[in-house]
């Protein structure tokens, strides 16, 4: 029998429920590389544990925007992407002056990522809310 799945990519459209729910988990995942990628950096190669900060911050919004779909932590996501890009391309321009990367190709993978997430949380608080599959936490059974 022949199944009729789509994949769902982070550049899929969002069409349903478990499209949404699969963008925010591989927004997550790429916050989670991300991550990993900053912690190494700033801890192996430059010697600036600063960076753990950011790699931190990384992880709670992946697994907040992952887990409870919060449409803050992926607007947030979106802030700190956005300021990652112009930080690295202030870094491009005047290397000497300033502390951080000079991957622009990482950046705006990073400024995808968050928009994409944003998009999926705000799509999953609204326009799939009424299909969710989960029970309300306090709800009180009916005698």
């Amino acid at each position: 029998m022949e199944q009729n799945k789509k994949k769902t990519t982070i550049f899929s459209k969002i069409t349903n429920r478990d499209d949404a729910e699969k963008i925010t988990k591989e927004a997550a995942i790429g916050f989670f590389v991300v991550a990993g990628l900053q912690g190494f950096v700033g801890l192996l190669i430059l010697q600036q544990p600063s960076l753990l900060l950011d790699a931190g911050l990384w992880v709670v919004l992946g697994l907040l925007i992952w887990k409870i779909h919060s449409r803050v932590a992926a607007a947030l996501a979106l802030l700190l992407a956005l300021a990652a890009l112009i930080s690295t391309l202030s870094n491009t321009m005047n290397p000497e002056q300033g502390v951080g990367g000079t991957n622009i190709v990482l950046a705006v993978i990073i400024i995808t990522l968050a928009a994409r997430a944003m998009e999926a949380t705000w799509a999953l608080n609204s326009k799939f809310k009424e299909h969710s599959t989960e029970s309300p936490v306090n709800e009180i059974p009916a005698p």
